[in-house]
């Protein structure tokens, strides 16, 4: 099995995708920093939300926060005629959560001493060795793999597509196959 231990990872975007994304890369064996650029911790971005299966699967599979405790449970969508009679009932299971619950609870799992608040990544250099991500603050930060949910503008041709997150980093979003350990 390949291992990524001794390599950083720097996620640029701390919301729900960054922090998933943050967790995963750490499993695999990385120190993974993420960059966010809001000042403070992100609250009330957002309503109801409908949780994904990938989501879902994070919080049953590696949290120590079940999904149960965090969202609740639709199972019928019923579609309601004007004389409220029901005209089309699927059987499905659905669930629902708030977007600041399921952020609390990927950011507790994830911790906040390699989350990093008030960082506006305003654009990187990339070679074969890793990224060196450049800051509207003044900061650089070095990485062997680096992605980022909301990067903007796109990469250059021929660059790193750095709204992807993979499961094997050395083949997607910023990375330095070179650096890769086994």
């Amino acid at each position: 099995m390949d291992t990524y231990q001794g390599l950083r990872a720097a996620v640029v975007g701390g919301s729900i995708g960054g922090l998933t994304g943050a967790l995963l890369l750490r499993e695999l064996g990385f120190t993974v920093d993420v960059y966010e650029r809001t000042p403070t911790l992100l609250e009330n971005r957002g309503g109801g939300i409908v949780l994904q299966p990938t989501t879902m699967k994070w919080f049953g599979e590696r949290s120590a926060r079940r999904i149960e405790e965090l969202s609740t449970v639709t199972r019928h969508v019923r579609h309601l005629g004007g004389d409220n009679e029901v005209v089309h009932d699927d059987a499905v299971e659905w669930r629902y959560s708030s977007w600041s619950t399921i952020y609390r609870a990927l950011l507790d799992d994830f911790g906040t001493d390699h989350y990093h608040l008030g960082e506006f990544c305003a654009g990187f250099d990339q070679d074969a060795d890793g990224v060196t991500l450049r800051f509207v603050s003044g900061r650089t930060e070095t990485a062997t793999w680096w992605s980022s949910p909301t990067a903007s503008p796109p990469p250059p041709a021929g660059g790193c597509s750095p709204t992807s997150y993979a499961t094997t980093p050395d083949t997607s979003a910023g990375a330095a196959p070179s650096r890769r350990a086994r």
